[in-house]
């Protein structure tokens, strides 16, 4: 059984919750009923990434927000996280400056922190676009993720 999980986290330049693009998907979601002990994990990656997503959005021009999907079969080797910028060109330029290894750092740190070690984080961590999602996927990120 393939549990996947969505967790969305961002907050604007006035520290308000960002709202994601509309959709349910967006709405922290379970495919199938989540364990207690699952529960607890999730619970624990949620609060490390909002966390890293603070830190970021200081620190890294042109970063949006964070999000991650999980199979708890096979966690945390299934552990994918997604750092999403708002234009291909502030991707860029953030790769350029050597932001995605700050970013890879800080997300290890604090997944670590919380109890949940990742023994290659390039492994499972991911970068996009919202232009990239508006282009290729009509603004659909569920599509997208799929």
């Amino acid at each position: 059984m393939l549990r996947l999980h969505l967790g969305h986290l961002s907050h604007d330049q006035n520290n308000k919750a960002y709202q994601p693009p509309a959709g349910p998907y967006f709405r922290r979601q379970t495919l199938i009923h989540m364990k207690k002990s699952d529960k607890k994990i999730e619970n624990s990656v949620r609060k490390a990434l909002t966390k890293v997503c603070e830190a970021a959005l200081d620190e890294v021009a042109g970063f949006k927000w964070i999000t991650h999907l999980v199979n708890y079969n096979n966690f945390p080797e299934s552990l994918s996280v997604i750092c999403v910028f708002e234009t291909n060109n502030d991707l860029s330029s953030a790769l350029g400056a050597n932001k995605d290894e700050y970013l890879r750092n800080l997300i290890k740190e604090y997944l670590g922190a919380a109890n949940i070690p990742i023994k290659n984080i390039a492994q499972h961590v991911n970068f996009d676009t919202e232009e990239a999602c508006r282009n290729e996927h009509r603004g659909k990120w569920h599509e997208r993720f799929s």
